[in-house]
């Protein structure tokens, strides 16, 4: 599914959805910048495979365990796991931890063709 989310065009509305189920992952407010890198970003994991992401401060009802890895990440000093839709069991992407004092703490990295973006309600 194409996601469209209006960066540096409409500021700051709308929700991010499971591809798989519709159900609400984040407000598109939560749309950050990650080490000075652009939010939507093409990185490419060690099978070759582009992976299209999104990095969002927070999420909504994501479900994931206790593994993570350094290994192959993406981000220097951030440890991932990676995340499912609570709801459906999709996999949308990955959960970035720092482990040595960065900030943000944590983040997500989800797969853009796993999410929907609607608008934000327009004002009565």
């Amino acid at each position: 599914m194409l996601l469209f989310i209006g960066l540096g065009r409409t500021g700051k509305g709308g929700t991010l959805h499971c591809a798989g189920c519709e159900q609400l992952v984040a407000s598109a407010a939560d749309i950050c910048r990650i080490m000075g890198r652009p939010p939507r970003r093409t990185y490419t994991n060690p099978h070759g495979v582009l992976c299209p992401i999104v990095t969002l401060a927070a999420v909504i009802g994501l479900a994931g365990d206790d593994y993570s890895s350094t290994e192959h990440t993406w981000f220097a000093g951030y440890a991932w796991s990676p995340v499912a839709c609570g709801r459906c069991g999709l996999f949308l992407g990955w959960r970035f931890e720092a482990r040595t004092g960065q900030e943000p703490g944590s983040f997500f990295g989800l797969l853009e063709e796993r999410l929907v973006s609607r608008p934000a309600a327009s004002p009565a």
